[in-house]
């Protein structure tokens, strides 16, 4: 199990550090573009598009999250770290999804506002990290499971 989550936890950063490194790029690239590039008509077109999809993204993801909570109680033992792992990487992908198309927004209009919905694509994605506790607590694991898995983590 240990292995296991491991594993979750590096396809996790990777995906967060592609994002970032991403980010970085872009913004380069815009403070390196003169601001006359800027079409006010691009700004009044993108904020309604990345906003619905940022926001749709969120909403999934928590949605999706409350579902699967839901029915952690019918995965049986040898599966709760498969469907974990399912759940985590559904919740990043689709915020991800919003965080890079927000990216791509920021370099076709040359406008740094849209970063500030990268930023807060991030948060999301920083709530939605892999956490032991939580794989525990969604799978109702009894006080000697979860300290045998806690244990089994510390070794």
């Amino acid at each position: 199990m240990k292995e296991y989550f491991k594993q979750l936890l590096i396809l996790y950063g990777a995906l967060a550090v592609g994002q970032m490194i991403f980010a970085a790029v872009v913004w380069y690239l815009v403070n390196q573009s003169p601001a006359d590039h800027v079409a006010g008509s691009d700004r009044s077109l993108f904020i309604p598009i990345v906003s619905a999809l940022m926001l749709g993204a969120i909403f999934a993801g928590f949605a999706i999250n409350r579902t699967r909570k839901a029915k952690a109680a019918e995965v049986k033992a040898p599966d709760t770290m498969q469907d974990y792992r399912s759940l985590v990487i559904i919740r990043c992908a689709l915020i991800e999804g919003a965080s890079l198309f927000s990216l791509v927004v920021t370099l076709i209009t040359n406008d740094l506002l849209f970063m500030l919905y990268f930023a807060g694509a991030m948060l999301v994605f920083v709530m939605f990290r892999p956490k032991m506790e939580e794989y525990i607590e969604m799978y109702g694991f009894t006080e000697q499971e979860a300290a045998k898995i806690r244990q089994e983590m510390a070794n």
